[in-house]
């Protein structure tokens, strides 16, 4: 039940980043443009991390051609 545990663990987890980033959003009405441009490209920055980093491994491992 360890895994299990884990899991549902994370998901509350990410519930909670999800919510509280979303008042974080709607508590500031203005944003920059400056604003804007450093958190979208935090946000494009993560993506590319995920998958340099997770996607394309496992893609590598499970078939060569990838």
């Amino acid at each position: 039940m360890k895994v299990f545990d884990n899991v549902i663990f994370m998901s509350v987890a990410a519930g909670f980043c999800t919510t509280v980033g979303a008042l974080v959003l709607f508590m500031k009405r203005n944003w920059s443009n400056r604003s804007l441009a450093v958190f979208l490209g935090l946000a494009s920055g993560v993506m590319v991390a995920v998958v340099l980093l997770d996607m394309l491994p496992s893609a590598l491992l499970s078939s060569p051609k990838a």
